[in-house]
């Protein structure tokens, strides 16, 4: 099995989907599972922050080939991202809306009541240990890696890794101690296992690694077109300048073939209110086009608005998946007339090859 970081280096190098898709296939359930307890059980939030964190991944590939725990900065920078989201969520919901989800989430039937005092407090007792400490814990209890593969990985020998995770996982007691949860480390270390990782969403790996491996790599010009292209998001509207000054294109869905300006188009019709021309479906079997169109909130004729087309995407995906069809991939494939600024929206359906 190839490391991370030969993974990192191979993606930096030739944009190979093969490497990226392994390396978030690894890697997506850790972070999730970290995400979706930071922001309270919100499952799509979770998944919003998921997409943000491995495509920050693909970004930085080169940078992280040289990193020593790749695992360890996926950890830190799940939890910025996700604390930053809900930052921005508290600006637009009241306080007692947020309690009432947290006693939800605390009182769901089936859940080991040890696990319901450590959730809500486990992210922020992981960052008061050291990186060191960090790392052995999420190698040993997230990933549940043996001490001899600890070993491997950090470069000690079996007995220093025993030693540094005994001493973490102590020191992770110690402060949840503080924080009011009493709990031996033998009790901690079975809570860990049983619960830290959890499954991410059927088909979020997917989505994920077929927007990063689409990012192609960059020619000598400076309107250098990409390899393949993918629609603009929210997050990449506020790196526009230095998308364009990479000339690297960066998104959540893989949406047709092209190249970055058709990007910066798309970004520049919804900044003066071009609308949508038209909105239509290919591959889609299970359902005709007009219960697909009755899901969705764009609409032919209203303005042309990124983060709706995205949730679109979501939205048509998750009618799938309650039909027991989760494993369908569906994409948003947009086009822009320079001149009107109307964009064309279709949506590809992977139920059934499109034509």
């Amino acid at each position: 099995m190839k490391q991370d970081a030969e993974l990192l280096r191979c993606y930096a190098a030739d944009r190979s989907e093969a490497a990226i898709a392994e390396l978030i296939g690894r890697h997506v359930d850790l972070v999730y599972s970290a995400a979706l307890r930071i922001v309270n059980g919100d499952t799509h939030r979770a998944e919003d922050v998921t997409q943000q964190v491995l495509m920050e991944l693909a970004r930085e590939a080169k940078l992280l080939a040289e990193h020593p725990a790749l695992i360890g900065w996926l950890y830190t920078t799940t939890r910025r991202m996700a604390l930053r989201a809900i930052r921005t969520e508290q600006r637009r919901q009241r306080r007692e809306q947020e309690a009432h989800l947290m006693n939800e989430l605390l009182g769901q039937q089936g859940a080991d009541p040890g696990w319901n005092h450590i959730r809500p407090v486990l992210e922020e007792a992981m960052h008061e240990l050291d990186e060191n400490e960090r790392v052995a814990v999420l190698l040993r209890f997230f990933k549940n890696r043996s001490l001899k593969e600890i070993g491997l990985e950090l470069g000690l020998s079996d007995n220093t890794a025993r030693m540094r995770v005994t001493r973490a996982l102590e020191k992770l007691r110690l402060t949840l101690q503080r924080r009011g949860i009493a709990t031996s480390a033998a009790a901690l270390s079975v809570t860990l296992l049983a619960n830290a990782v959890q499954a991410a969403p059927t088909g979020l790996a997917f989505t994920i690694s077929t927007a990063a491996g689409l990012s192609g790599p960059s020619a000598t010009s400076a309107t250098t077109p990409l390899t393949k292209a993918i629609t603009m998001t929210k997050i990449q509207k506020t790196i526009i300048g230095a998308a364009l000054a990479a000339a690297v294109g960066t998104g959540f869905y893989e949406l047709h073939h092209g190249h970055l300006h058709r990007h910066v188009m798309s970004f520049l019709a919804t900044q003066r209110g071009g609308r949508v021309r038209e909105i239509s479906f290919k591959g889609n079997s299970r359902f005709t086009e007009a219960q697909l169109k009755e899901i969705l909130v764009s609409r032919v004729g209203e303005p042309f608005d990124q983060q709706k087309v995205d949730r679109d995407v979501m939205v048509v995906w998750k009618k799938y998946r309650d039909a027991g069809q989760g494993s369908v991939p569906v994409r948003a494939a947009q086009e822009t007339d320079k001149r009107s600024g109307q964009t064309t929206v279709t949506f590809v359906v992977g139920e059934t090859p499109a034509r």
